[in-house]
């Protein structure tokens, strides 16, 4: 949909918001270690996508909302 190669870069994610990290500086997703976890630093999950302007509609309704079950986007790693 995007029109990306191999070689391609069109997407980044990481950890935002938050104001503090752990320990050597990190911030980790969920672990059973509860090591930086992300949510207790007070960050969120982000992403930034590059997606051309004519496939933006197309790209929505097939990645994003694909994503979300009445509104909310079930995380099978929380508990």
């Amino acid at each position: 949909i995007i029109g990306r190669n191999q070689d391609s870069l069109t997407a980044v994610c990481g950890y935002a918001g938050g104001s503090r990290v752990g320990p050597a500086g990190k911030v980790c997703y969920h672990n059973r270690a509860r090591d930086s976890d992300y949510g207790k630093l007070g960050h969120t999950e982000v992403v930034a996508v590059q997606v051309p302007t004519e496939k933006v509609q197309d790209f929505l309704a097939l990645r994003f909302l694909a994503l979300f079950v009445r509104g909310e986007r079930p995380d099978t790693q929380d508990r």
